[in-house]
């Protein structure tokens, strides 16, 4: 459920009438629960499927963490 952006909102409930809301609205709760990752555990890739958006596809906008099983397409990404 978290190979892209529509599925992660979708497993965490979050839908387009959130759309414009504050991160500290009544609707949305972020939580912190200690865990760290270490920036050499973290690496920026192109979106995936945004071709159309020419020069901007190519922007490092994606943000992945490497090993996690959850990554789509992480045999390009190792």
């Amino acid at each position: 459920m978290t190979s892209g952006p529509g599925n992660m909102t979708k497993a965490m409930a979050i839908f387009r009438g959130h759309n414009g809301l504050p991160l500290n609205s009544s609707c949305l709760y972020i939580a912190d629960d200690g865990v760290r990752i270490p920036d050499s555990s973290i690496k920026a890739t192109p979106r995936i499927g945004v071709e159309y958006a020419g020069e901007d596809s190519l922007w490092l906008n994606r943000f992945i963490i490497l090993g996690n099983p959850g990554v789509g397409a992480l045999h390009k990404f190792k």
